[in-house]
């Protein structure tokens, strides 16, 4: 007989409990929840093996916010060097721009 778990906590409820020890959320009496090695006996033949879901570490989600920034930097000065108008670092009417 497979373990039936809470759905409310995920302790494991003891056959004929109506209530969960933990949490003391009432127990449905739905069908006992198949553990791993049923559920891969199930599945036929050749089939791929159902894989879990991979987080984005904070490194990744940091490089790609980066490359958004850089990418949006990059096209706002192609755009504002396309209107016509000079770059803040470039010289403007042939004289460089120094600090008095």
């Amino acid at each position: 007989m497979a373990t039936r778990f809470c759905t409310s906590c995920g302790a494991p409820i003891q056959p004929g409990k109506k209530f969960c020890a933990r949490c003391g959320a009432p127990v449905a009496d739905a069908s006992p929840t198949p553990d791993a090695t049923t559920a891969q006996a199930a599945a036929p033949a050749g089939a791929p093996a159902p894989q879990a879901k991979q987080k984005l570490g904070t490194g990744t989600i940091v490089a790609i916010v980066a490359a958004v920034l850089l990418a949006l930097a990059l096209a706002f000065l192609i755009a504002w060097s396309a209107s016509g108008n000079a770059l803040p670092w470039q010289a403007r009417g042939g004289q460089a721009q120094g600090v008095a």
